[in-house]
């Protein structure tokens, strides 16, 4: 059994093997993982918003029947919305959402607004990547260019990009 890297809910990451619910993806498949995050309106900045409309309409409509009521209301009003504006601006909910892409074009995404637990999958899944087991280490070709190669006149061989050419003189035409 390998090492669990990550696991919460119906999330699995190992070193060979990332499982989300039903569905496994090989790490050797995975093309790139990432997170983005996207700016959502905060229910209490939108409540806020909402009360200070509330209050312009009742300062509006009961000014003859609630005066002084009114008056309250119409200061209320631009306080509301500015405490709304505010609570948007510097307390705003965030939404993270987590992309995994294979090599097959398939898309994995999760979507939350826990930011640790996020990148916590996300780094699980690059710690997979650099643990790979040997064997598919081993799989790994290494070319080399033929300027580099060690390549000797005497050995009637010339490779070239598509042929070997067993007499050399042919090899330059």
């Amino acid at each position: 059994m390998d090492d669990v890297l990550f696991r919460a809910d119906n999330i699995l990451v190992t070193p060979t093997v990332v499982r989300f619910g039903p569905v496994s993806y090989q790490v050797a498949t995975i093309t790139s993982v990432a997170v983005y995050h996207r700016q959502r309106l905060s229910p209490i900045a939108v409540t806020l918003v909402l009360a200070a409309v509330g209050f312009a309409a009742f300062a509006y409509l009961g000014r003859e029947q609630y005066p002084d009521y009114s008056l309250w209301s119409a200061i209320a009003s631009p306080v509301a919305l500015i405490l709304g504006v505010a609570w948007q601006r510097f307390r705003p909910v965030l939404e993270y959402s987590f992309v995994m892409k294979t090599a097959g074009g398939e898309t994995e995404t999760i979507t939350t607004r826990d930011r640790a637990q996020v990148f916590e999958l996300r780094d699980a899944i690059e710690n997979a990547f650099v643990r790979r087991t040997p064997a598919e280490q081993a799989g790994n070709v290494r070319v080399e260019s033929p300027a580099t190669a060690d390549v000797q006149p005497d050995d009637g061989l010339l490779i070239t990009r598509d042929w070997v050419v067993a007499n050399t003189d042919s090899a330059a035409r």
